[in-house]
């Protein structure tokens, strides 16, 4: 077997783990199978009894119909490429660090970065990156969370910020009696549109033309929402595009705690496209 079918087939393995396992994603983090949530505490529920009831009688059939129905779902996906895809370039590695990554120019460039949301995806992915590889030891687990771009508060804050004063507008605006405050969410507003800026400043010496697509969503802190897409916009233009624009594509629910505060603002919780033009 070729490294490129291992490669395909441990991918598909890496997709399947939630579905065959005794973990989901829930929120900002994960939850477990084998608990029941009772009010104040999680009760364990009866081995070997759960297992059948999820997973059913044939639990090595139960893994393997998965891995084949998934693998069936990426080989469908394979008809869709482009002519041109046959031999795509994979690079593994951050953003921030893109010029040591590849010498290579791009048409165009489309991603979509973590939002400023708090989320720690390396919490909710944790189980694909420990079966991945990706992960051997905790400390890397640790070193990713630091390095990775500051979306979330165990990113390392310290780390160099650019002055911002739009953003300083917003933040004076904010709640200083909310909880966002006080685990130190301006810092991570800062650090995360600093990290914008130089992975857009990345962006546009790798497009010789086209364009540069970044999905983004919105989110709300201390009584503010973070108007994410204007900002990326903003930041788009610092980074030496010269053209910015927003499509708005669907909206985004604002969180229960959040709707007092956030009353007629609501319109704003939304998930875009800003599109950068050299």
């Amino acid at each position: 077997m070729s490294e490129r079918a291992r490669d395909f087939l441990h991918l598909c393995w890496i997709a399947i783990l939630e579905e065959v396992g005794n973990y989901y994603k829930e929120g900002n983090g994960i939850k477990y199978r084998n608990v029941q949530r009772r009010p104040g505490k999680y009760v364990a529920k009866e081995d070997g009894v759960w297992q059948r009831k999820r997973f059913g009688e044939d639990q090595e059939a139960f893994v393997l119909n998965a891995f084949v129905r998934h693998l069936g779902v990426m080989l469908a996906d394979t008809d869709l490429w482009h002519p041109n895809w046959c031999e795509p370039e994979i690079i593994r590695g951050s953003s921030l660090n893109m010029p040591s990554l590849t010498e290579s120019k791009f048409d165009s460039i489309v991603f979509s970065p973590p939002y400023a949301n708090r989320f720690d995806y390396f919490e909710s992915m944790k189980v694909e990156l420990w079966f991945g590889g990706f992960v051997k030891e905790k400390t890397d687990l640790q070193e990713l969370r630091k390095s990775s771009l500051r979306s979330h508060l165990s990113s390392d804050l310290a780390r160099d910020q650019e002055e911002f004063e739009t953003l300083e507008q917003l933040i004076e605006l904010m709640d200083r009696s909310a909880s966002s405050w006080r685990m130190g969410v301006p810092n991570l507003l800062r650090g995360y549109f600093s990290d914008i800026v130089e992975v857009l400043r990345h962006c546009r010496d790798k497009l010789d033309s086209g364009a540069c697509y970044v999905v983004v969503g919105n989110s709300a802190f201390g009584g503010m929402i973070v108007p994410s897409d204007t900002l990326t916009a903003e930041a788009g233009l610092r980074a030496g595009f010269r053209e910015a624009d927003i499509w708005v594509t669907r909206h985004l629910t604002v969180a229960p705690q959040q709707r007092a505060s956030l009353a007629g603002l609501e319109g704003f919780m939304r998930e875009s496209v800003v599109v950068l033009r050299p």
